[in-house]
């Protein structure tokens, strides 16, 4: 389970940045003030975040949609939240933005990928603050069911896709028809 470290806050994206994080293979985010620490990933986790980032990236480059990245990187939503998705998808950058500027403007998908750590924040708070900041998508991979849940912007509720999946991130872009079976037997039945 994520846990909130025993320094109260108020924790700001100031003091989190300042913040020298143990190198103890922790992950650290900033939600709502407060900072909180996750154990590093599982293999099964790093393997369904590779499998996806392997088919969004083939239909992102296809499409000149921007790119697709992976964690640990800062998302700065708000002046308390700091995020760090398993995986995004970012489009263009206007050229006159710099890379140290926060990239939600450019957010077109955050992923993240369940583990007994993260489950409650992932599938709550984070996906709530995501929305808010003006992300188009969010996508929640439970590798337990071997599902995506999807939310829109505005979505309370997600979808459950067991089978196919289709993302359609730019109006008159053909949709990624993703086959969400296949994908999560490429990544957990080694």
């Amino acid at each position: 389970m994520a846990m909130a470290v025993p320094d109260p806050g108020p924790w700001t994206v100031a003091r989190f940045k300042a913040f020298e994080s143990p190198r103890d293979g922790n992950r650290y985010e900033l939600l709502d003030g407060a900072l909180l620490v996750t154990p590093a990933p599982k293999l099964r986790h790093q393997r369904v975040v590779l499998q996806l980032v392997i088919a969004l990236d083939a239909y992102v480059a296809r499409h000149g949609l921007g790119e697709v990245l992976l964690a640990p990187l800062d998302v700065i939503v708000a002046d308390d939240t700091v995020l760090e998705p398993d995986v995004l998808v970012i489009g263009e950058r206007p050229a006159d933005r710099r890379e140290e500027d926060p990239i939600v403007p450019e957010l077109l998908l955050a992923i993240e990928v369940l583990s007994p750590s993260s489950h409650v924040h992932d599938l709550g708070r984070k996906r709530v603050r995501l929305q808010r900041a003006g992300l188009v998508a969010y996508w929640v991979a439970d590798p337990d069911a071997r599902t995506l849940t999807t939310w829109g912007p505005a979505d309370d509720v997600g979808i459950s896709h067991a089978e196919r999946l289709a993302w359609q991130p730019v109006p008159g872009v053909p949709p990624l028809a993703l086959d969400v079976r296949a994908l999560f037997a490429a990544a957990l039945d080694r």
